[in-house]
């Protein structure tokens, strides 16, 4: 049974980026708006003192601006991302180790330390739920599956450049679904997925 699979979670980071983008756009058109605003006061009505407005229109619209350049880079960064995982993904270029989960280090809930590291077959995984990527990365404290003892089939993949545990987990799959009954505050970093 797949427990995971990056394309999922892809689709939740993809619509957070696309909101916020949308929201950016907003703001950069209501800035716009309240600085176009400002300006037809300004020249309706000489004896007005609309400087403050003017000022406050340009930096908001400064501020909005540059808030959306910077999703829309973060966009573009998921979109690549997503891209290289996708055609590893079809290519078959990820591996695959398969056995008992071996829990060395959990990730404590508040952080500010190593995520879980866990091993399987020899081949050891980092995960933390404070990194935000497509691969899974629910640590056992925030409801993971990675348990010690579970048997797991793991496909990863490692770009180019990353060594040591800095590998992408695209697909868990497990003989059964294991549930955690813990419950988690829904603005911890992985409650949601």
């Amino acid at each position: 049974m797949t427990i995971f699979i990056f394309t999922d979670k892809a689709q939740k980071l993809f619509g957070e980026a696309k909101g916020n983008l949308y929201f950016d756009v907003f703001l950069v058109i209501a800035s716009f708006g309240f600085l176009l605003y400002a300006i037809y006061i300004r020249t309706h009505d000489k004896n007005r003192s609309i400087a403050r407005y003017i000022i406050t229109g340009l930096l908001f619209l400064t501020f909005s601006v540059s808030w959306f350049n910077d999703e829309n880079q973060r966009y573009r960064y998921l979109s690549n991302q997503y891209s290289e995982l996708t055609s590893a993904y079809r290519n078959r270029e990820y591996k695959i180790v398969e056995g008992y989960v071996e829990v060395l280090h959990k990730e404590p809930e508040g952080g500010h330390d190593t995520g879980d590291v866990i091993r399987i077959n020899g081949v050891e995984f980092e995960l933390s739920c404070f990194h935000n990527t497509f691969g899974y990365n629910k640590t056992i404290v925030f409801g993971g599956v990675l348990n010690e003892g579970v048997f797991a089939t793991v496909y990863y993949y490692q770009p180019d450049g990353l060594s040591g545990r800095d590998v992408v987990i695209m697909r868990i799959d497990m003989l059964e679904k294991i549930t955690n009954t813990a419950s988690l505050d829904p603005l911890f970093p992985c409650a949601d997925y």
